[in-house]
């Protein structure tokens, strides 16, 4: 198994987020999010950065398993739920599930 596949499986379990869950965040399919558990593959770069924000995790750190200051990690964790609090608010105003809706933040 790869440093990278224990990482991931590391957060998944922090966050208590399961294989179908991540990859509808994602975009992606279980069975990607499986093989990279299993250390057959991994993310992309536009996906990873995807990743690391979903489970409050630094890029580099899951990546490599460079650990960054806990503040930034706070900061990650802040963002992500600022995200999913979106979704819900836009899900309930729309009437439609909260896993349907997207948010999507650009810096340009």
């Amino acid at each position: 198994m790869s440093d990278f596949s224990a990482r991931l499986k590391q957060k998944m379990n922090e966050k208590r987020i399961n294989q179908s869950t991540l990859a509808r965040r994602l975009n992606v399919t279980p069975t990607a999010v499986w093989n990279w558990e299993n250390g057959n593959s991994t993310p992309r770069q536009k996906t990873m950065s995807r990743l690391a924000l979903v489970l409050g995790a630094d890029e580099n750190w899951l990546r490599g398993g460079v650990k960054v200051s806990e503040a930034a990690v706070e900061a990650i964790d802040s963002v992500g739920d600022e995200i999913e609090r979106m979704q819900e608010l836009v899900a309930e105003l729309t009437g439609v599930e909260p896993n349907r809706v997207k948010v999507r933040i650009e810096i340009v």
